[in-house]
Protein backbone atom coordinates (compact mmCIF):
# COMPACT_ATOMS: atom_id res chain seq x y z
CA UNK A 1 0.00 0.00 0.00
CA UNK A 2 1.19 3.69 -0.17
CA UNK A 3 2.00 5.72 1.88
CA UNK A 4 0.44 9.61 2.66
CA UNK A 5 1.67 11.67 5.50
CA UNK A 6 -0.02 14.87 6.87
CA UNK A 7 3.10 17.35 7.78
CA UNK A 8 2.02 20.28 9.49
CA UNK A 9 5.36 21.41 12.08
CA UNK A 10 8.61 22.24 9.88
CA UNK A 11 10.90 21.29 12.35
CA UNK A 12 14.24 18.98 11.63
CA UNK A 13 12.48 16.14 13.66
CA UNK A 14 9.34 16.06 11.83
CA UNK A 15 11.15 16.68 8.03
CA UNK A 16 13.63 14.01 9.03
CA UNK A 17 10.82 11.29 10.02
CA UNK A 18 8.73 12.56 7.61
CA UNK A 19 11.40 12.08 4.67
CA UNK A 20 12.86 8.97 6.25
CA UNK A 21 9.47 6.84 6.18
CA UNK A 22 8.88 8.34 2.30
CA UNK A 23 12.78 6.99 1.77
CA UNK A 24 11.90 3.10 3.32
CA UNK A 25 8.58 3.58 1.39
CA UNK A 26 9.97 3.89 -2.11
CA UNK A 27 13.11 1.61 -1.21
CA UNK A 28 10.06 -0.73 -0.38
CA UNK A 29 8.55 -0.15 -4.16
CA UNK A 30 5.88 1.80 -2.93
CA UNK A 31 4.77 5.27 -3.66
CA UNK A 32 4.90 8.28 -0.92
CA UNK A 33 2.98 11.26 -1.01
CA UNK A 34 3.69 13.95 1.31
CA UNK A 35 1.12 16.96 2.04
CA UNK A 36 2.98 20.10 3.87
CA UNK A 37 0.85 22.36 5.64
CA UNK A 38 1.43 25.69 7.11
CA UNK A 39 5.10 25.44 9.26
CA UNK A 40 5.89 23.15 7.41
CA UNK A 41 4.99 24.30 3.72
CA UNK A 42 7.02 27.64 4.84
CA UNK A 43 9.94 25.70 5.87
CA UNK A 44 9.96 23.93 2.46
CA UNK A 45 9.42 26.61 0.80
CA UNK A 46 11.28 29.62 2.54
CA UNK A 47 13.86 27.77 4.22
CA UNK A 48 17.32 25.35 3.50
CA UNK A 49 15.65 22.05 4.84
CA UNK A 50 19.49 21.20 6.14
CA UNK A 51 19.40 24.64 7.71
CA UNK A 52 16.46 23.72 10.20
CA UNK A 53 17.32 23.69 13.85
CA UNK A 54 17.00 20.31 16.24
CA UNK A 55 14.31 20.75 18.71
CA UNK A 56 13.74 18.83 21.17
CA UNK A 57 11.77 19.28 24.77
CA UNK A 58 14.03 16.77 26.58
CA UNK A 59 17.55 18.69 26.86
CA UNK A 60 19.37 15.44 27.35
CA UNK A 61 17.84 14.27 23.37
CA UNK A 62 18.60 17.99 22.53
CA UNK A 63 22.09 17.67 23.04
CA UNK A 64 22.19 13.99 21.48
CA UNK A 65 20.74 14.73 18.24
CA UNK A 66 22.79 17.88 17.92
CA UNK A 67 26.10 15.85 18.43
CA UNK A 68 24.63 13.69 15.54
CA UNK A 69 24.13 16.32 13.30
CA UNK A 70 27.51 17.99 13.97
CA UNK A 71 29.02 14.67 13.25
CA UNK A 72 27.12 14.11 10.14
CA UNK A 73 25.60 10.82 11.72
CA UNK A 74 22.42 11.56 10.66
CA UNK A 75 22.23 12.64 7.05
CA UNK A 76 21.41 16.25 5.66
CA UNK A 77 17.99 16.21 4.65
CA UNK A 78 18.22 17.17 1.78
CA UNK A 79 20.55 14.17 0.90
CA UNK A 80 18.00 12.36 2.26
CA UNK A 81 15.38 13.82 0.20
CA UNK A 82 17.37 13.14 -2.94
CA UNK A 83 17.43 9.10 -2.08
CA UNK A 84 14.47 9.32 -1.95
CA UNK A 85 13.25 10.56 -4.64
CA UNK A 86 15.61 8.64 -6.56
CA UNK A 87 14.09 5.14 -4.53
CA UNK A 88 10.97 5.78 -6.27
CA UNK A 89 7.97 7.05 -6.66
CA UNK A 90 8.14 10.22 -4.03
CA UNK A 91 5.76 13.53 -3.92
CA UNK A 92 5.02 16.19 -2.10
CA UNK A 93 2.07 18.66 -1.93
CA UNK A 94 1.22 22.29 -0.94
CA UNK A 95 -1.66 22.81 0.88
CA UNK A 96 -3.27 25.45 -0.69
CA UNK A 97 -4.97 27.15 2.06
CA UNK A 98 -1.91 27.42 3.66
CA UNK A 99 0.13 28.45 0.36
CA UNK A 100 -2.63 31.45 0.40
CA UNK A 101 -2.35 32.27 4.24
CA UNK A 102 1.26 32.03 4.10
CA UNK A 103 1.63 34.31 1.07
CA UNK A 104 3.72 31.93 -0.73
CA UNK A 105 4.83 33.16 -4.01
CA UNK A 106 4.39 30.88 -7.67
CA UNK A 107 8.33 31.01 -7.97
CA UNK A 108 8.04 29.91 -4.21
CA UNK A 109 5.59 27.15 -4.76
CA UNK A 110 8.26 25.21 -7.10
CA UNK A 111 9.53 23.38 -4.02
CA UNK A 112 6.71 20.87 -4.54
CA UNK A 113 5.09 18.66 -7.06
CA UNK A 114 1.60 20.24 -7.03
CA UNK A 115 -0.71 22.48 -4.84
CA UNK A 116 -4.19 20.94 -3.73
CA UNK A 117 -6.86 21.25 -1.27
CA UNK A 118 -7.57 19.09 1.91
CA UNK A 119 -10.32 16.95 0.05
CA UNK A 120 -7.92 16.30 -2.96
CA UNK A 121 -4.74 14.54 -0.35
CA UNK A 122 -7.70 12.87 1.45
CA UNK A 123 -9.63 11.25 -1.89
CA UNK A 124 -5.63 10.41 -3.09
CA UNK A 125 -5.19 8.69 0.31
CA UNK A 126 -8.13 6.41 -0.02
CA UNK A 127 -5.83 4.42 -1.86
CA UNK A 128 -2.90 3.63 1.14
CA UNK A 129 -1.94 4.45 5.09
CA UNK A 130 -2.35 7.86 6.16
CA UNK A 131 -0.40 8.85 8.59
CA UNK A 132 -0.14 12.40 10.54
CA UNK A 133 3.23 13.75 11.22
Amino acid sequence: MNLYLFVRNGTRGDFQAAIGLAATAAALGREAHLYLTYEALFAWCRTNIDDLPVQHTDPSVQELVENAVERGTVSELSQLWDSAREAGTVRIYACSTSAQVLRLEPEELTKVDAVMGHATFMKMADSGHLMMI
